[in-house]
């Protein structure tokens, strides 16, 4: 398919140079008529450009009737103009000017897809462009209204309106605002899977934060609590239940124990919910999970309170043998994060979850506020009706889109005001354009049909309008095309 279009550009090319240089009095063998040059061979190479790109041509088509035009339909609106311009013997720019038009939008169309090629989902739709062209469309009807007006012929009043057809039919936003996606993901400190993330990032307004990504996974003893028996004793007891269990609290507690040179029981069987020591089956687990294998575990709220999380322990049979208080620091740049993001105007709002005193005394440490409804999902919902949320964890290196919105999942929290500042620049250009482009269609409407109607089609020659819309499009894409960024360490 890739191979086609490029073959597709260079024969329009092809054509488009030697309609140029006939235009541009290139000699004509002996026997040749100029009137039959203006008459049937320009208009001819403008009709077989038109023929190579037959499918891109009835393709924009199908999109205007479907109310979205774009560059497709100008170049075939600008075809149609040459035909009827060489009808009345006016057509030798206007052909020229067509099959300018035509490869221009060719090439055009290649860079877009070479861009999409190297980052997927960066041909977004561009409410600019529609803009852009539904203003040429008006202003072009406007000039043909005014010099009909005037009192123009009608081969005139065609030349007008391809001429302002001309000028708009390259409309370059859509390639811009591609390029600002791609240079957004590339100066991104972490890679993003999906372009279309870029533009939902920077469009959020809410930061769902995850508890537990602001939570170190080193947690530290802070208390020691046991039920009957001496602290030691207790300790050892408690790393001889937990030799099974890999996860960061079992390796605390081991090695707390390994530290204060207590000796470990040997185990008969031992996994994450507890061992069998001497025959004996032991059980650890949060307070929760005892009392539902019949272990009476007292209440301890000034844990959660302090932002702590206890590991309780009994034996089979309903003995509480005691409890041991971690907690797990709030990572280094968490709250830093937190005031960064704040200070780019998002709201960060951690989800009350399964521990809700713990996530209160979290979000308060760091300035964030808290969703009361819950589960993620809950919170999650009804932080839609408020505004445009988007859910930021801490864990692998990607990024990726759900359907219920944007999930930006990071290394560390650290990269997170620099990735929501990048796209938030690239929604920010992408506005920009929209809103120049609006205000550039609504001016030359007003030119077309206002006072400087004569001066708003250079003089109503077309192919010095597909001239100036080239010059103008190749100005703005260029240089977007050429920037190719790299990661950077600091934004």
């Amino acid at each position: 398919m890739k191979k086609k279009a490029t073959v597709i550009c260079w024969i329009s090319t092809t054509l488009t140079a030697l309609a140029l240089c006939l235009t541009c009095g290139l000699p004509l063998p002996a026997g040749i008529p100029p009137m039959l040059l203006q008459w049937l061979i320009l208009p001819l190479l403008a009709l077989l450009a038109a023929a190579v790109q037959a499918g891109r041509l009835l393709a924009g088509l199908r999109a205007a009737l479907a109310g979205k035009p774009d560059g497709r339909l100008f170049c075939l609106l600008a075809a149609i103009g040459a035909l009827a311009l060489a009808a009345i013997g006016k057509g030798g720019s206007s052909a020229a000017a067509a099959a300018l038009l035509l490869c221009a939008d060719a090439w055009l169309e290649q860079l877009q897809a070479r861009v999409d090629g190297e980052l997927p989902g960066t041909r977004l739709s561009s409410a600019g462009a529609r803009l852009w062209f539904w203003g040429f469309l008006l202003a072009a009807v406007c000039a043909a209204v005014v010099w009909g007006i005037l009192g123009a012929a009608a081969d005139e009043i065609v030349c007008r309106a391809v001429g302002i057809l001309a000028v708009g039919a390259l409309c370059p936003f859509s390639l811009i605002a591609a390029c600002t996606v791609r240079r957004a993901v590339r100066i991104c400190r972490v890679p993003v899977l999906d372009a279309r993330a870029v533009p939902a990032l920077g469009d959020t307004d809410i930061v769902l934060l995850e508890p537990e990504g602001l939570l170190t996974s080193a947690p530290s003893v802070s208390d020691i609590r046991p039920a009957g028996m001496e602290e030691g004793q207790f300790l050892a007891l408690a790393a001889s239940i937990l030799q099974g269990s890999g996860d960061g609290q079992a390796t605390c507690i081991r090695a707390l124990a390994e530290d204060r040179g207590l000796a470990l029981r040997p185990a008969a069987q031992a996994d994450a919910a507890g061992a069998v020591i001497d025959g004996k089956h032991y059980l650890a687990g949060t307070a929760e999970q005892l009392r539902r294998a019949g272990i009476p575990v007292p209440r301890a709220d000034e844990l959660a309170l302090s932002g702590k999380a206890a590991l309780c322990f009994g034996m089979e049979g309903g003995l509480y043998l005691g409890r041991i208080a971690l907690q797990c620091p709030i990572c280094a740049d968490a709250q830093e994060t937190v005031q960064a993001l704040l200070a780019q105007g998002l709201s960060v709002v951690l989800p009350a979850g399964r521990e809700p005193l713990l996530t209160r005394q979290l979000a308060a440490r760091i300035g964030a506020s808290t969703a009361e409804q819950g589960e993620t999902a809950t919170a999650w919902q009804a932080l839609k009706k408020q505004g445009r949320p988007a859910l930021l964890r801490a864990g692998d290196f990607c990024a990726e889109l759900e359907e219920s919105g944007p999930v930006l999942t990071l290394e560390t929290l650290a990269d997170a005001p620099a990735v929501f500042r990048v796209c938030r620049r690239a929604v920010r250009s992408s506005r920009m354009l929209t809103g120049a482009a609006a205000a550039l269609a609504v001016l030359l409407a007003g030119c077309a049909g206002g006072i400087f109607a004569p001066a708003a089609d250079l003089g109503g020659e077309p192919l010095l309008c597909a001239l100036l819309g080239l010059a103008v499009t190749g100005l703005t894409v260029l240089p977007a095309m050429a920037g190719t960024p790299k990661p950077t360490k600091t934004e």
